[in-house]
């Protein structure tokens, strides 16, 4: 892909050197990225890389979201599940229907 160009979609991994979870995350990461591949490092913070995006090839979004859902998403979920980080976890469904609801009601008040 041609990174002049703004790409479509991507997955971006990132870890704050220096923060509560560097250490413990950064094991995680690393295997996300090896089992997925082809991650580029997009910021590197007091000489160490803190940042990596996976770029995915297809310029339609949908696609890009079903290739994420079928194929990444799956895979990045088990290894969380198995390293069971206290620092990494799932989205939490309250916190996510209240975020959602307040968007909505927010569109609404427009």
């Amino acid at each position: 892909m041609n990174r002049t160009q703004v790409p479509t979609c991507v997955i971006q991994l990132s870890n704050t050197p220096g923060s509560k979870g560097w250490v413990s995350k950064r094991p995680v990461i690393e295997k996300i990225i090896e089992k997925l591949g082809g991650f580029e490092v997009n910021r590197i913070t007091d000489g160490v890389d803190a940042r990596w995006n996976r770029y995915y090839d297809s310029k339609d979004y949908l696609k890009c979201l079903e290739e994420f859902l079928t194929k990444d998403k799956p895979v990045i979920d088990d290894i969380i599940r198995k390293e069971a980080n206290p620092e990494i976890g799932f989205l939490d469904k309250k916190k996510a229907d209240d975020k959602i609801n307040n968007i909505v009601n927010r569109r609404n008040s427009n």
